[in-house]
């Protein structure tokens, strides 16, 4: 360090925050700090020229009148603003935001020069309470909203405290530098000399200023919309870097109707060729973001994306897809209030139909919705009531039901054009319906009840894979009889999942992706809440009229109907909250960090309205359980889908857990069985913990759901309908307590076996059964010899639940260890030795490796205290040519032999 150059050891004292120890370690050193170019130049290096006397103040013992002369000559900047706190804390006349010792540790001749430098610069400085220039600069910023006639400071005062007294808020610690920006939003000719005395505009700054400019004004306020163009055309042309972002356009958007004047200057911009963006795009990205949002719903948003559509009509067919939804869930509201609902078959609400169709020709959306249109609007996750689309259907039938738009449900859509669903042989063509005459009567106008029954079906079928729309499937299946038949022919036609349909075990990437197409939890965020609907929305491109049909190609719509908000991200994103909500966030924010912060574009003022599932929503497979009961197939269908979804909402429900602390009847819960387990193994999955819960509270042992189930699953109808599905019940392909865990579950059972085991009971201890008291009734027993047979019967080794759990569990285990371990000698014999070290034991294998650790724990504590340690230790076994033969486990303990 000795020779290092005076230049070297420079740079060295400018990195150190307190060089004193530095200036300990040699004589040398100690000198080299004593020069006052060198103490006036750190402070410089180190906190810039706009707050390098601010901390040279606050090292008093380092400033004397030379440093202060180099200071000042070197650029260090000195405000009026600085010299009148400076004042106001050395001598304890007011206080401010400094809590320090600050000027209170510089010598009080060095503070005398301090003040004669600066009364030589200013003259005569005011020193009393709120004279300073920050008091004068905040009522200016607080008065900025008030009428012209009521305001105390005028912005030719700031102006001169800023061109004469050179004010500029000298640290960042000062609350009035997050301030500061918000004058150029009131007046941007302030920022030729704001900049001129060191000021800095960040782009961080960019949106702050522009929110506040564009800000919903009180009612004593005259700010118009000239005022704003004018203000925002000026702060660009001074600072090529400000603009109007993405962020605040959509903001200001969102304000249409209550901040007429920012929306009209707005427009005004726009229609100048001022923006860097176009409106009209920004418009439809934005309505897109509610096709997915429960806000959607909100009666304020539904009136300003009417206006937003009104005035930027959009021939995307996801942000028409938006205005319907709204339209009808604004119109379900209204009916739902009115008096007489719900309507009758023979008198159905005339205004209804009037005021959607009033509304379409608002909007300008040509004669009304398609037939696919409404079966996406019933199937958007926030649209709870289906009688304002009913009613649509049943007076616009004639142009809605064509078998036109019957082919186009079979775009994208198996379930559409499945031949499951019955088709009417009398549908007329458009052509044809056209020259009908309107008839009148219970059905309605133009619409006959096949066509209508059609039309339900279909939406039913679709809505099943809707996990949120329980609600509604409920109101559809209390009013339409033929509701149950068809919720009965799509899950047993349609979704029953065996082991064989899923990917293979050895396609991590397919297994990842797959997904069952019931019983989704919408909770999570990376569900596909919302997503059928605009997928039914997007296929139906060809079938638009022409009036609506886009001119190119648009492609899918991305991230739940978002639009394409990244591809100019340097001009912000964009999100559904309202420019008034976002300055309050501001104004919240902590001021003093304010001006280094990024505001996100996901943030979410009211976070419920963001999510992507309606407000206390139903969840089909709940119901499904409700209204089934437990022992039915349907259910079955869709625990199973819910266990390989791990939706744990509905399999705590189809469980029977209504809270954790209270025991539920056996009678309310869905038997599982092994082939959830088998599925899960061949995805790869972990098991939900509920159902490792639920073999430790005896749940009984089924391979598959055709062990409980009846011979033929009856589904009753209401009356009137005769129809019921009768479906044989196949034996199931093991004996549960014979099965061999080495040997393939599905094998063939031996007669013998099957003889022996009709004629074996198991008696659960401490029972009531007569068979634990005699074979006869009529045979007497005295109390001696009834509580030797007891002790005999209590003492008998009867496999329980849990044991064959345990049994089928490990034989499945040990498959997944076989595939495992078939898999890495694969790539043994490939030469791939890398690739073989990287491969993990999938979270199925890992999760029952455990899990059958602590079964097996659990299973030997029950028998220790209801047998005791003479058959806790007991082992069952299922060899093929032995009965149960019992084998105790003895742990013989090793004998340590001494070498002599």
């Amino acid at each position: 360090m000795d020779r290092l150059c005076d230049e070297i050891l420079q740079l060295v004292f400018y990195e150190l925050n307190d060089p004193t120890p530095l200036t300990l370690v040699s004589k040398r050193f100690h000198n080299f700090s004593q020069d006052n170019f060198i103490r006036a130049h750190y402070f410089l290096a180190r906190y810039g020229e706009t707050q390098a006397l601010f901390y040279a103040l606050g090292r008093g013992r380092m400033l004397n009148e030379r440093v202060l002369d180099t200071l000042l000559a070197s650029g260090a900047h000195m405000s009026r603003y600085l010299v009148q706190l400076a004042i106001h804390h050395y001598f304890r006349s007011q206080g401010h935001f400094i809590k320090t010792t600050w000027v209170r540790s510089v010598p009080l001749p060095v503070f005398v020069y301090f003040m004669q430098l600066a009364t030589k610069k200013y003259g005569e400085i005011p020193v009393g309470k709120n004279e300073d220039d920050g008091s004068i600069f905040a009522t200016f910023l607080r008065e900025s909203r008030f009428h012209p006639s009521v305001r105390t400071t005028n912005w030719e005062a700031i102006k001169g405290i800023l061109e004469k007294y050179k004010f500029l808020p000298f640290t960042n610690k000062d609350p009035i530098m997050a301030q500061f920006p918000l004058a150029l939003a009131i007046e941007p000719r302030l920022l030729p000399l704001a900049v001129a005395n060191g000021f800095q505009m960040d782009s961080k700054y960019r949106d702050f200023v522009f929110r506040k400019m564009f800000e919903r004004p009180i009612a004593s306020s005259d700010t118009r919309a000239d005022d704003i163009v004018r203000n925002a055309r000026e702060l660009c042309r001074l600072d090529p870097t400000m603009f109007l972002s993405r962020t605040v356009a959509a903001e200001v958007c969102m304000e249409a109707k209550t901040n007429e004047a920012a929306y009209l200057a707005l427009q005004r911009l726009d229609k100048a060729g001022e923006l860097r963006f176009d409106l009209s795009t920004l418009v439809e990205e934005l309505i897109k973001l509610f096709a997915t949002t429960r806000s959607i719903a909100l009666t304020s948003v539904a009136l300003t994306l009417r206006q937003l559509y009104a005035d930027f009509p959009s021939k995307d067919y996801i942000a028409r897809h938006v205005l319907l939804c709204s339209i009808f869930i604004q119109e379900a509201f209204n009916c739902s209030h009115a008096p007489g609902y719900p309507y009758t078959a023979n008198t159905p609400h005339l205004s209804t139909t009037e005021n959607l169709k009033l509304r379409f020709d608002e909007l300008g959306l040509g004669k009304g919705p398609t037939r696919i249109e409404l079966m996406a609007v019933l199937l958007n996750p926030f649209v709870e009531r289906f009688t304002p689309v009913m009613e649509w259907v049943r007076w616009n039938g004639r142009r809605i039901v064509r078998t036109e738009d019957v082919e186009d449900t079979s775009v994208g859509s198996s379930s559409a054009s499945d031949s499951s669903v019955p088709r009417s042989k009398d549908r007329t063509t458009k052509r044809e319906s056209d020259n009908l005459p309107e008839r009148s009567g219970a059905i309605g106008l133009g619409l006959d009840p096949i066509g209508a029954k059609d039309f339900i079906q279909e939406v039913v079928e679709k809505m099943l894979e809707v996990a949120c729309k329980g609600k509604m499937i409920k109101k559809m299946f209390e009013r339409y009889d033929y509701v149950r038949e068809t919720i009965a022919k799509v899950v047993l036609e349609k979704h029953q999942i065996d082991v064989d349909d899923l990917p293979p075990w050895d396609d991590e990437d397919a297994c990842r992706r797959y997904h069952a197409k019931l019983s989704r939890d919408y909770t999570m965020l990376d569900s596909s809440t919302g997503r059928e609907s605009l997928q039914l929305v997007q296929q139906m491109q060809p079938s638009l009229p022409p009036e609506i049909k886009p001119d190119d190609e648009v492609e899918g719509c991305e991230g739940y109907g978002m639009g394409n908000t990244q591809s100019e991200p340097e001009l912000g994103h964009i999100g559904q909250d309202t420019l008034s909500v976002m300055i309050r966030q501001d104004e919240t924010a902590p001021s003093r960090s304010r001006r280094r912060a990024f505001y996100m574009y996901n943030y979410a003022n009211d976070s419920a309205n963001k999510l992507p599932y309606p407000n206390d929503p139903l969840s089909v497979g709940r119901w499904v359980k409700t209204q089934f009961g437990t022992r039915s197939r349907i259910t079955a269908v869709f625990l199973t889908h819910a266990i390989i979804n791990d939706n744990a909402p509905d399999i705590n429900y189809f469980f029977g857990y209504v809270d954790a602390h209270v025991p539920r009847p056996e009678a309310r819960a869905v038997p599982l069985t092994f082939k959830h387990f088998q599925l899960l193994a061949r995805l790869g999955r972990a098991p939900n913990w509920t159902l490792y819960n639920e073999l430790e509270r005896g749940a009984e042992f089924y391979y598959s759901e055709d062990d409980y189930l009846s011979d033929t699953v009856v589904i009753p109808l209401k009356q009137g309908s005769s129809l019921t599905y009768k479906i044989k019940k196949e034996a199931s392909k093991t004996i549960l307590t014979q099965h061999d865990p080495t040997s393939a579950p599905r094998g063939t059972k031996r007669p013998r076996r099957e003889a022996a085991s009709a004629t074996r009971s198991y008696v659960v201890p401490d029972s009531d059964d007569e068979a634990i008291i005699g074979e006869s009734d009529d045979e007497w027993m005295d109390d001696d010899l009834l509580m030797k047979n007891m002790q005999q019967q209590f003492q008998k080794k009867a496999e329980t639940n849990l044991q064959k759990w345990i049994v089928h569990l490990t034989a499945l285990c040990k498959d997944e260890e076989r595939k495992y371990k078939g898999k890495k000698r694969s790539l043994d014999k490939a030469g791939k030795i890398e690739a073989r070290a990287r491969i993990q034991k999938n979270d199925f294998l890992r999760s029952l490796s455990v899990q059958l650790r602590h079964l097996r724990k659990v299973d030997h504590d029950r028998r220790l205290s209801l047998y005791g340690p003479e058959y806790a230790d007991v082992v069952y076994s299922d060899e093929d040519d032995e009965e149960y033969i019992d084998k105790t486990t003895v742990r013989h303990q090793r004998r340590k032999i001494s070498r002599d």
